[in-house]
């Protein structure tokens, strides 16, 4: 395997980029596109504009991660001198007299000036909110049309104008990568967000990579064992085996069964990709939520016990965790029951802290059978 497909196995290779667009009148535009990045190829995966509401391009667009810019009504941008960074002083030329903390601000130093844009904090975290709640994750918040000084590799007669600001936001994102230097609104949660997508593409990578160790290291044990039985039957053929070395063939056919056996058990045959569902259920889940176990497939406590042997629970999904308010529970659980993929989810139980009012769940996820 090459250092190109390790690279690409490992990274985000997928990203919308979202504008957003405010008229003078309070109605809003959306425009967006999906970047694809493969083999150091950047593509064009779906592309919309002119949509009208966050559900209107949630009805377009698969749930994952987003680079948004917003432009428009309600956005404020000043040139200036060249400042280090926002200073209450430099903020203070783009607000007067204004309290910083109502609102989200982004500095671009173009070498020769400094460009400073604010927004207000409470609107933003309301859009931010919508598509959080149609299953999209805000990995970045750039302001104003500074964002194309990154995009520096636009095709001409590739895309349509509108799209342009979507298509830098997630170029610079997807060319950056973790830990590049991006033209955006500084916000701990968005950082959050960003350092959660990397971590959930590099372990989605590394399970698709264990996937196919596993799958040659199957092919190769039945390789070695189709092989092995050929050549007991040329020699039975030719000559006498002593009973001895037939036994040890059959030890290994026996061991092999048992495996084949345990691994069909423990339900990691069939066409279910654990990877994709894993991402899958994660990305709808609610921020505000927090997970502490994560359970596919688990073994079957009382018929382990009553057979003396390990029983799996196959097209099961366990995920316990911590969340405040019940009624974000059922929404995560009506979102999960939307996935084709989904037979039914259940709630296997649900408490309240007296002390600290911190709540705790554990839900059950039945998979459909996908076996091939």
């Amino acid at each position: 395997m090459n250092k190109a497909l390790l690279q690409d196995l490992m990274q985000l290779n997928t990203l919308t980029g979202v504008e957003v667009f405010t008229g003078k009148d309070g109605e809003r535009v959306i425009h967006a596109c999906t970047l694809k990045l493969g083999k150091a190829q950047l593509g064009f995966e779906h592309k919309h504009k002119d949509l009208k509401s966050v559900v209107h391009f949630a009805k377009n667009f698969k749930p994952g991660p987003v680079a948004l810019v917003i432009r428009g009504k309600g956005l404020i941008t000043k040139k200036m001198e060249r400042v280090q960074g926002l200073d209450p002083q430099a903020l203070n030329q783009v607000l007067p007299n204004a309290n910083p903390e109502h609102f989200y601000f982004q500095h671009y130093d173009n070498g020769e000036h400094s460009f400073i844009s604010a927004i207000r904090r409470s609107d933003t975290d309301e859009l931010m909110a919508a598509f959080r709640e149609q299953g999209f994750q805000v990995l970045s918040l750039c302001l104003d049309a500074f964002v194309l000084e990154e995009a520096m590799e636009l095709k001409q007669g590739q895309l349509e104008e509108e799209l342009l600001l979507a298509y830098a936001a997630a170029f610079q994102l997807l060319l950056g990568g973790a830990h590049g230097n991006y033209i955006e609104v500084e916000q701990q949660q968005l950082r959050d967000n960003r350092a959660q997508a990397f971590a959930k593409a590099k372990l989605k990578g590394i399970g698709l990579l264990a996937g196919m160790v596993l799958l040659v290291l199957l092919l190769l044990n039945f390789s070695l064992f189709s092989y092995y039985s050929g050549q007991v039957k040329a020699l039975s053929a030719a000559s006498n085996i002593s009973s001895t070395e037939i036994g040890k063939l059959k030890n290994q056919e026996k061991d092999i069964r048992k495996k084949t056996a345990l691994i069909k058990a423990a339900g990691w045959t069939g066409g279910l990709n654990y990877a994709y569902l894993c991402d899958q259920l994660l990305a709808c889940m609610p921020a505000k939520m927090s997970l502490q176990e994560f359970s596919i497939n688990p073994p079957d406590e009382q018929l382990s016990r009553a057979r003396h042997e390990l029983v799996y629970q196959t097209r099961l999904v366990k995920v316990s965790g911590a969340c405040r308010d019940a009624s974000m529970l059922n929404n995560w659980i009506f979102a999960i029951k939307a996935k084709d993929w989904v037979e039914g989810c259940k709630i296997l139980n649900y408490g309240i802290n007296p002390d600290d009012g911190s709540g705790s769940f554990a839900i059950a996820i039945q998979l459909k059978d996908h076996e091939e």
